[in-house]
């Protein structure tokens, strides 16, 4: 199961099977590895479906409830039974800190007992105070903190979280020495108040890491169209920049990460089997796209092999593809039923030859991607 590719007879080999990149049949094309660690088991907590906030593009359902401390118990209880190490701890919500108290009984109970390997909460940065700075500096928190942009656009879109509240609370952040990122999602609003390439030189002036997602939503105001060959182009020119932006395209992490590790996705989703969520009522589910889903484990596990896919059996690419399993058993979307005529197959033949084409053209340039990749 190879993918050729020919530049000026040269011809690039891409085993499928072996996941490395041959030049000429015989030489194999080697990148420096960097920053590849050990993954253990890792778990999410939902301890708030209430938020401050009313985002005009939320997904969560959201209730009036936050994690109590009976269940915070039970939750305990729970994690201390199945695990002596977990790799991360993230809190999730709603927004997780309308809940502090609950969040700091969970992580200083656990840390009694098993080693934690690195904390981590998204929030939108409106309930942070001294004391909670102090907790998060103390664990050694990653904080993740969403914001949308300069304050015109960010206090239009989150309702409830306004943005001179959050850049101040981001400075606090810092002042704690606290690693944080940012999180943008982007709408339509953006694209048309200020474009991509200007809310990026908004972003970089902040001087923290971060990442730019596009919506996810069926409302016309605020969905836009997406071109994914364009997606691809633009994020490997990121790699090749010197930038706070961390880069969350599929394709392109897919592939580099199959040509520099080597490692086979067997799965479709990995995280289904080294990852999990607990909500509010301590009920666990398998993914954050699960939640509220009575899914059947054995059924779950069957459609996450790829080898039980026959169309996915014979691609020279089911090697390095990733596919949401929790979209696929809800019937957002659908695995491949024919050989050839999968659209993931054709983007990541795309983002082949274009990651080969710079190699072929320019190799120190190729080894600067993965370097900023991996860092």
């Amino acid at each position: 199961m190879d993918f050729i590719i020919e530049l000026d007879n040269e011809k690039y080999i891409f085993d499928g099977e072996m996941l490395c990149l041959f030049k000429n049949a015989k030489t194999e094309v080697e990148f420096n590895e960097a920053n590849l660690e050990d993954v253990g088991k890792s778990i999410t907590i939902m301890v708030s479906r209430s938020c401050n906030g009313k985002c005009k593009y939320c997904y969560e359902k959201q209730k009036d409830t936050l994690l109590n401390i009976d269940n915070a118990k039970k939750l305990v209880k729970i994690i201390l039974e199945k695990h002596k190490r977990l790799s991360k701890l993230s809190f999730f919500g709603g927004e997780p800190l309308l809940a502090f108290r609950t969040i700091r009984y969970i992580v200083e109970e656990v840390t009694k007992y098993i080693s934690v390997d690195s904390f981590e909460i998204t929030t939108n940065a409106v309930c942070i105070t001294d004391e909670i700075v102090d907790f998060l500096s103390r664990y050694n928190f990653d904080v993740i903190v969403s914001v949308d942009g300069p304050e015109y656009i960010h206090d239009y879109l989150r309702e409830g979280c306004k943005h001179e509240i959050v850049v101040r609370n981001l400075e606090k952040l810092a002042s704690g020495k606290i690693d944080t990122r940012i999180n943008c999602t982007y709408t339509k609003i953006q694209e048309d108040k200020i474009g991509y390439d200007k809310l990026k030189e908004y972003f970089e002036k902040i001087g923290l890491k971060y990442t730019i997602s596009r919506v996810i939503t069926t409302d016309e105001k605020l969905n836009i169209e997406c071109d994914p060959y364009y997606d691809i182009d633009k994020s490997i020119e990121l790699l090749n920049e010197q930038s706070n932006q961390i880069l969350n395209n599929i394709y392109v992490s897919n592939v580099i990460e199959a040509m520099v590790e080597h490692s086979k996705k067997e799965l479709y989703c990995s995280k289904l089997e080294t990852e999990y969520v607990i909500d509010d009522d301590c009920k666990i589910y398998s993914c954050n796209g699960l939640l509220e889903v009575d899914a059947d484990a054995k059924k779950l596990k069957s459609i996450n092999v790829k080898d039980n896919n026959f169309a996915c059996s014979e691609c020279w690419a089911k090697n390095l593809c990733s596919v949401c399993i929790a979209d696929v058993y809800k019937g957002d979307c659908n695995l491949p039923e024919f050989i050839g005529r999968c659209k993931d197959k054709m983007l990541y033949e795309y983002t082949l030859k274009q990651l080969v084409y710079i190699y072929h053209n320019n190799p120190i340039k190729i080894q600067t991607i993965v370097n900023n990749f991996y860092n």
